[in-house]
């Protein structure tokens, strides 16, 4: 499923933040949105259409914990189903976005050095999320994913 997403990663450290949470040496913050599309998606009861598309948009945390680190996020994501319509008998239905809100959970394997301009990895996550009319989205992947900071940071 072709995914892209994109957003910002804020570093707190306890060097510059003196009081607060005394559990953490870092901590990230993260706001993002992406684009998910599906080309494959489909209905198997009634076949009204193919593929499907999605907002997701969220704001999580990164927490490096003993040479890993944990991810927890809390978001929104706008969804359509059946976006290539038939020709036939549905192809005037209306369809419009819906919304689910969700939370996310997911694990980077490897240690988060933050001292580098430029630092990568990959997350394994899953993700569930609810909204009205008893819709219900479901996400479990593995996400690759590229840090760059400023210069001189």
């Amino acid at each position: 499923m072709p995914t892209f997403r994109i957003g910002t990663l804020i570093q707190f450290d306890s060097e510059r933040i003196r009081r607060g949470l005394a559990w953490y040496d870092t901590f990230f913050l993260t706001i993002e949105g992406g684009v998910k599309y599906m080309p494959f998606s489909f209905d198997l009861d009634e076949h009204k259409g193919q593929s499907a598309l999605a907002f997701p948009v969220q704001v999580g945390t990164l927490i490096p914990l003993y040479g890993a680190a944990l991810t927890i996020g809390a978001g929104a994501q706008f969804s359509r189903t059946e976006f290539n319509r038939n020709r036939g008998v549905y192809k005037d239905l209306k369809n419009p976005f819906f919304v689910t809100y969700f939370i996310e959970f997911g694990v980077v394997p490897h240690s988060i050095d933050a001292g580098y301009s430029f630092f990568g990895g990959v997350n394994f996550f899953s993700r569930v999320g609810f909204g009205n009319n008893e819709t219900m989205t479901i996400d479990l992947g593995v996400r690759g994913f590229l840090t760059f900071a400023p210069e001189g940071y």
